[in-house]
């Protein structure tokens, strides 16, 4: 079937455009994104599985299983590798310091941007509604995603495949951003969750950053803000979109108190 599409979601546009399209179809162009973007796809059927969210197999006119399941196992599949990680680079470090890291890496802001840096908000297949709300940006979306990612990939490839896997994200991770093993990331993590449980006592909603591409510079750098209620907090340019939210975080924690 021919694909005239140009959006990089189009898999959310593929349906509409074909009514006639099967899951045999969606699953050949699926298929061949995944591909692009660098996944495994010896194991396709678990894969469609792990990026078909459940509000886009309640519209499918087929019967489609949604990715919540994957995502269960996914988490455990995270935790665990986190978890053996940690315990090999911290040797002397205390369970509940070794607990706050491990936060400071299971979450939803850190796991949303691990999906980005893959490309897999591009493969997720949404519902109409949710696609007009774009769903593909919402960072809860993008780590629940992950997940049933690694947790496809466990039941495909195993648990070493899984881990290795794994752990390659995290390097790339890295190598733009920071290193999410080190002990320095619990204050920047701590910084942005204190920020928001104070936000959220006051105006009851959670702050919103965003960052754009500063442009005409030698080096790359990033215009970083945080609102709430669409009031801008604070703003501040630096070389690292994670270090810089985390840097933000900081000195608006500071003006407020």
């Amino acid at each position: 079937m021919k694909n005239d599409l140009l959006s990089d979601y189009f898999l959310n546009e593929f349906m509409p455009m074909h009514p006639s399209c099967t899951r045999k179809d969606l699953m050949q162009e699926f298929i061949k994104k995944a591909a692009q973007l660098g996944l495994d796809t010896s194991g396709p059927d678990l894969l469609f599985e792990a990026f078909t969210h459940k509000s886009f197999a309640h519209e499918s006119k087929e019967e489609l299983k949604n990715n919540e399941r994957l995502e269960f196992l996914g988490d455990s599949v995270l935790q665990l590798v986190v978890s053996e990680r940690l315990m090999a680079i911290h040797p002397n470090t205390k369970e509940g310091k070794l607990s706050k890291l491990r936060s400071s890496i299971v979450n939803e802001t850190t796991l949303s941007s691990l999906a980005r840096m893959c490309g897999l908000d591009k493969l997720i297949m949404l519902g109409k509604g949710e696609y007009r709300e774009k769903g593909h940006n919402k960072d809860s979306l993008l780590a629940n995603c992950f997940e049933a990612y690694l947790g496809a990939t466990y039941l495909n490839f195993g648990l070493e495949r899984a881990r290795e896997r794994c752990l390659e994200i995290f390097k790339m991770y890295e190598q733009e951003h920071s290193n999410l093993f080190e002990l320095s990331s619990i204050n920047d993590f701590d910084a942005k969750s204190r920020l928001q449980e104070k936000l959220v006592k006051i105006y009851k909603e959670v702050p919103k950053y965003s960052s754009s591409e500063v442009e005409g510079t030698k080096e790359k750098l990033f215009q970083i803000s945080v609102s709430i209620k669409d009031k801008k907090l604070g703003e501040i340019t630096h070389k690292s979109k994670k270090k810089g939210m985390q840097e933000l975080a900081r000195l608006v924690l500071k003006q407020m108190n």
